[in-house]
């Protein structure tokens, strides 16, 4: 019986480590696409703090929060006649053809300067711009379309 007790308490102890809250890899480009849904740039700061990204000094307007890996994501949200007109840009190492298959699973598809979501017939869409380098930077905006 005391053997029986003994295993009991050792896989309940185990077990419990399994259930315990682990910290899961965010990736920098998943961030960028979350932010650009948000309307306020105190909502994108909330969503920054909850995945735990470490807040740096403002550059240029924009609030900069930094991955461990070294990636940074830098934003900031502009109000012209009632519109928002928020941009996102995401510092990453990652590569070229993963950012591309990315952005293609979250709707983006890709034209001649960047890739778009939303078509030239909604209300508003989102464009993404990325340019090369030892790190890529990816720029997200906002483009209203005008109402003829």
């Amino acid at each position: 019986m005391r053997r029986f007790l003994f295993i009991l308490v050792s896989l309940l102890f185990l077990s419990a480590g399994a259930f315990a809250q682990t910290v899961a890899k965010v990736n920098p480009v998943n961030i960028g696409l979350l932010l650009m849904e948000q309307p306020r740039g105190e909502k994108m700061k909330g969503i920054c703090e909850y995945y735990n990204l470490s807040e740096g000094p403002e550059e240029d307007g924009f609030q900069v929060f930094s991955f461990p890996d070294g990636s940074k994501v830098e934003f900031k949200v502009e109000e012209t006649e009632g519109r928002r007109y928020p941009m996102v840009k995401v510092i990453t190492k990652e590569k070229q053809t993963s950012i591309s298959k990315n952005l293609s699973d979250c709707g983006y598809r890709r034209v001649s300067d960047g890739y778009v979501k939303g078509s030239k017939f909604e209300h508003r869409r989102t464009r993404c711009r990325v340019s090369g380098g030892s790190k890529s930077t990816l720029t997200f905006t906002k483009e209203y379309n005008p109402v003829e």
